[in-house]
């Protein structure tokens, strides 16, 4: 089990949640691949470590105090192709997109990653196909989280042996990079694995009923001074126009559905998904990208309105304790 592999099942395990309930919304035709996508996927069921279940869970449409139902927006399936590889949510990150690939993963990013794992390199670089030019991932970039390191030998053993190569990918479904038997892989491995209790879930069988934790913003505060932390390990004081319970508002700190992007001491490298690789090609965050970087994070009327504040802390601690507190046995 790599980084990569974990990211790649916990992504096709999001976007098999957003399908779902996009299907079962009813509004909305989906379109072939994603009736494929769900097809696939929906075949098996899966061991979800409680924390990824409880997240994935969390997603839906939900009703506020005032009892009015809340849906959740409907999401298209990353199938993109860029250069000949699949799963990105557009051909390359510019204004119209970075809040994308920063906010959603994408089987696009995640298989460039697996992909990565599956070299003879010590440490190899993944080939991330949208990045704009003279520009390198951050981890900022939604399912990347930094240099690739040393990985067992039987690790592209296994890779390769479901046809994912440094140079090649076998897809499920053509254009999605999908590949089951990744995910079969991973669900045996958390089978066997006792440090998390496991859920066993056949993901067309949950509701698409969401929670409140859903409507509470989280919004960077003055405490943060590191400008090059990352955007999802802030000090953050969550807001919201309910009262909300305690629990939820706890909740708020591990979830981030709502999670505002700001500069900290007047730079915005924390949220940005590239930066630029040489001052010889200067590359700056364009105006339009800082301009609608919370463009996604449009609440409907009356929700958005900050009446009930909690205590600012920070995400990664907070995390970290919560998560800690889901362990059953050490490894």
């Amino acid at each position: 089990m790599t980084k990569g592999m974990l990211m790649y099942y916990s992504t096709a395990m999001l976007w098999s949640r957003l399908l779902d309930i996009k299907a079962k919304r009813g509004n909305t035709n989906l379109t072939f691949q994603e009736l494929e996508f769900c097809k696939a996927v929906m075949l098996h069921e899966y061991n979800i470590p409680q924390p990824i279940y409880l997240f994935l869970k969390g997603i839906g449409e939900v009703k506020d105090p005032t009892g009015k139902t809340v849906h959740l927006a409907n999401h298209q399936l990353p199938v993109t192709v860029v250069q000949g590889s699949g799963g990105y949510h557009s051909v390359a990150i510019d204004a119209n997109t970075h809040n994308l690939f920063e906010e959603i993963p994408s089987l696009g990013i995640c298989g460039d990653i697996v992909m990565a794992e599956a070299s003879e390199a010590a440490q190899p670089v993944p080939n991330f196909r949208v990045l704009p030019q003279h520009t390198r991932a951050t981890r900022a970039l939604c399912g990347y989280f930094g240099p690739i390191g040393a990985r067992k030998e039987e690790v592209r053993i296994l890779l390769q042996s479901i046809g994912v190569r440094d140079n090649g990918f076998d897809e499920t479904i053509g254009g999605t990079r999908l590949n089951i038997n990744l995910l079969q892989k991973v669900s045996d491995y958390f089978s066997g694995s006792s440090t998390f209790r496991n859920e066993k879930v056949e993901l067309d069988a949950l509701t698409g009923e969401g929670d409140g934790v859903q409507l509470i913003k989280s919004i960077p505060t003055d405490e943060n001074v590191d400008t090059t932390a990352r955007w999802t390990n802030l000090f953050i004081r969550p807001n919201s126009s309910n009262a909300s319970p305690v629990t939820t508002f706890g909740a708020s700190y591990l979830m981030g559905y709502q999670l505002q992007k700001d500069a900290i001491a007047g730079n915005n490298a924390n949220w940005c998904c590239v930066e630029q690789i040489a001052a010889a090609n200067p590359w700056n965050i364009p105006a339009a990208w800082i301009a609608n970087r919370n463009a996604r994070r449009v609440l409907p009327p009356g929700l958005g309105i900050e009446r009930f504040v909690s205590i600012s802390d920070s995400q990664r601690n907070r995390t970290n304790a919560i998560v800690r507190r889901m362990i059953i046995s050490q490894r």
